[in-house]
């Protein structure tokens, strides 16, 4: 059974952070605690630099860990849990510092249309919303977007060949009243794309999607549609439209 580790509170102006280093002898030494944290002194320097503010205090913890907070790990063993109000989101860290990235379950947003943009009586089953965007090309723009509170993240998505790359820069957030597509299957995207680190791919194959305008719901599959793609729904939550009108395509 390994021993417990060494807990250490870093404390900057914006908020505190938990670093958790292994070593031998007692976490609740102070002398242990100096000795196992010797060897992280010049990971801490690059901290400060990838943070961009230095450290106000540096002292074993002794209180538990703040909620919320993202782990990466740390060195041989060791752990950092930062809260989001720390992190430097699109700034890469130095090779100084070497962190172990985690791999985050996002969701995928394929498409954004204008509020009005989507009939409501248009939402029946049978009825095929075309994907404006994936009309530009076989390079789609999406959203990629983790648990909160980590902040949505822009990717490229490629339907045909089933690939995701995840890019450094920020996502376009929703204006109101905007309706989005997302995919119903989430996607695991190594979360160095959110620190600029480099780009990253993942493989993600078009399938079952689903429309939020609102109140109004509905959920399909994306298929081809010409040079582009669309999503044939099968389950809406709007009153059937007259029969006339329920093949209708919109974009």
């Amino acid at each position: 059974m390994s021993p417990p580790p060494f807990r250490f509170d870093l404390v900057w102006p914006q908020g505190r952070a938990r670093l958790e280093l292994p070593g031998a002898g007692d976490p609740d030494s102070d002398l242990d605690a100096a000795r196992a944290l010797a060897s992280a002194l010049d990971a801490l320097a690059a901290l400060e630099r990838w943070i961009g503010t230095p450290l106000d205090d540096l002292r074993p913890a002794r209180a538990p860990a703040a909620a919320g907070a993202v782990g990466l790990g740390w060195g041989e063993g060791g752990r950092l849990l930062l809260p989001p109000a720390l992190l430097p989101w699109g700034r890469a860290p130095s090779a100084a510092l070497r962190l172990a990235w985690p791999v985050w379950t996002v969701r995928v947003c394929v498409q954004t249309l204008p509020a009005g943009r989507v009939p409501p009586a248009a939402l029946v089953p049978g009825a095929l919303l075309l994907l404006p965007a994936s009309f530009a090309g076989e390079v789609l723009p999406v959203v990629l977007q983790p648990d909160e509170p980590l902040p949505a993240r822009a990717g490229l998505w490629q339907p045909r060949a089933g690939r995701l790359c995840a890019v450094a820069g920020d996502a376009p957030a929703a204006g109101p009243g905007e309706a989005r597509v997302w995919l119903d299957a989430a996607v695991a995207v190594d979360s160095r794309a959110w620190f600029g680190a480099e780009d990253v791919t993942a493989a993600l194959s078009a399938g079952v999607a689903r429309l939020h305008a609102g109140p109004l719901g509905a959920r399909g599959t994306l298929v081809p549609a010409g040079q582009g793609w669309g999503l044939l729904l099968d389950v809406a939550g709007a009153p059937p439209a007259p029969r006339e009108d329920r093949a209708l395509a919109w974009t």
